[in-house]
Parts: C-alpha cells; structure tokens; sequence
C-alpha cells in the first residue's frame, strides 16, 4: 500500500512515513500543495493525507483537484481545527484526523482504506 502525505511540518511529516513504512506503508512526502499534485500524477498510490493548512494558506483548491482528476482515490485531510471550524462540507465529502493525533490511528485509517 502506498500513501501520499502533504504537509508543510517537514518533522511531523517524516515521523508520520516512518511509522508507517515500519507497517509495510510506502508514503511519499509532499511539504507543498504543489508538490503533492505533481508527486499524485508521478505515482500511484492508494490514499492522500493532506494537512488542511499548508504554508499559511487553506488546501481546499489542492483537495478539490484530487477529488476531481482521482474521484476514487480516497482523500484524508489532517488539521489542527475542530469540527465545530470546519466547514460542513468538508466533515461531509473527506475523513478527518484531527491534531494532535495518534500515528495508530494514522494507519488504520490508511489501512481502512485499502480496497478488499
């Protein structure tokens, strides 16, 4: 399985891909909006961990362009935001993991999203 993980915190990112990679999950780093398109046409790979704030600016854009050019590629956005400040269309169209968060609970929602 192969993960896709954007986020503008080179450390937690990091910490984040070698957890996974100790479970046999391949994650690509992106620490840019930009990166994290051109790395998604460069390689396939089963889900994408987006930080829903990347350099000071909302990914939402990012997001919106994955779901549309990958509809079935499924679509994770991390933050530091609670529910109650998020938009409500983000709670209803992506899963969220909220920050601080558990690198288990990272994973098993990665795990959860491989196909049977």
């Amino acid at each position: 399985m192969r993960a896709l993980l954007a986020d503008d915190n080179e450390s937690s990112i990091f910490s984040v891909s070698n957890y996974l990679e100790t479970f046999g999950i391949q994650a690509i780093c992106a620490c840019t909006r930009q990166e994290c398109l051109e790395l998604l046409e460069m390689c396939n790979v089963d889900v994408v961990i987006v930080d829903l704030v990347i350099d000071g600016c909302f990914s939402l854009t990012c997001v919106e362009k994955i779901r549309e050019k990958y509809p079935s590629l499924p679509v994770i956005i991390w933050t530091g935001y609670t529910a109650e400040q998020l938009p409500k269309h983000i709670l209803e169209r992506f899963i969220v993991i909220y920050k601080p968060y558990c690198l288990e609970e990272v994973r098993k929602l990665i795990i959860k999203q491989q196909p049977l």
